[in-house]
């Protein structure tokens, strides 16, 4: 996979994330906080194609492995995860 398909397949993602976060701002007359973004991030990075999140991985680690376990969950050993509201939690 070359980096313009990663790069497209980010920027077409991002483009998702930020019409809706301007539609959530809109419809509620206020800034989305860090737990709606949170839940924004974790749809976006969902619908990223499964290669497209390999050769992220594979570009950069330790970026990727930072952005994953801030907004799907799961931060390495430390057993930390986020429920379904982007809340930090103990497993």
């Amino acid at each position: 996979m070359n980096i313009a398909t990663v790069e497209d397949a980010w920027l077409g993602a991002t483009h998702q994330f930020d019409k809706w976060k301007a539609e959530f701002e809109a419809e509620f007359s206020a800034p989305a906080d860090e737990t709606e973004i949170a839940l924004g991030m974790r749809e976006l990075i969902g619908a990223l194609p499964p290669e497209v999140l390999a050769e992220m991985e594979r570009m950069n680690p330790q970026a990727f492995g930072e952005v994953m376990g801030k907004y799907v969950g799961g931060t390495g050993d430390r057993g930390l995860r986020t429920d379904d509201r982007g809340r930090r939690m103990e497993v």
